[in-house]
């Protein structure tokens, strides 16, 4: 892929500027267990979530429905989800920032404060302007329901590479198609699809108030 092609990409991302302009007034819906809403859909937890959240994975309560339409929706193709970030503590995040930032520093050297900042922002999210710290925010892929095996979709999830950019090109038909019949199951229920990663989408939150315009995000930061 061009060069001048990913900066193209790069232009659709959200700034950190932009995101702090939106107004937040959340509706305070509480956060749930997953599990309670579906529990046919696999989990994945990430080890530095556990002493948070336990052997499970939180959302806002109109999130987890959403997704459990969408588990019912996939399961008439023999397909599901497989969820692997859902609420994650600012602790975590500030952590996952820190080390993101640290990375970045020492790989480029003459980036300014703010440009790094930006720069981490493509794949950790500052953790003041944290998504998934609201419940609003899921990292998701879609699985085989018999097999469990994921669909292949070009890059691991949570893979820091422009190749996991939504609409990164240069794949074959087959992950192009996984990659769409993701993002279509999600925006069709009105989640907002961060273009620098395949498998984050988001509702309530800041970012999905800026993209669709809304008066302001429902969902801000809360302490489990």
């Amino acid at each position: 892929m061009l060069m001048k092609d990913v900066k193209e990409i790069e232009k659709t991302f959200l700034t950190n500027d932009q995101l702090s302009l939106v107004k937040i007034l959340d509706n305070r819906e509480p956060l749930v267990d997953i599990k309670d809403f579906d529990n046919s859909i696999v989990l994945k937890i990430h080890q530095v979530n556990i002493p948070f959240t336990g052997e499970t994975i939180y959302f806002r309560r109109e999130v987890a429905k959403k997704l459990a339409d969408i588990q019912k929706e996939l399961s008439k193709k023999g397909l599901g989800l497989k969820i692997c970030d859902g609420y994650r503590s600012v602790e975590v995040q500030q952590q996952y920032w820190d080390e993101e930032m640290k990375i970045n520093r020492e790989k480029y050297p003459n980036l300014s404060e703010t440009e790094l900042e930006e720069k981490t922002s493509k794949f950790v999210a500052k953790p003041s302007l944290a998504l998934h710290a609201t419940g609003g925010a899921v990292d998701l892929t879609i699985i085989e329901l018999k097999s469990g095996k994921e669909l292949p979709m070009g890059t691991e999830l949570d893979e820091s590479d422009v190749k996991s950019y939504v609409e990164y090109p240069d794949f074959s038909d087959e992950i192009k198609n996984n990659r769409k019949l993701l993002l279509e199951v999600m925006t069709s229920r009105g989640f907002y699809s961060l273009p620098s990663e395949w498998w984050h989408f988001s509702y309530g939150t800041i970012d999905w108030a800026f993209y669709y315009k809304k008066e302001s995000a429902i969902y801000g930061i809360v302490k489990k």
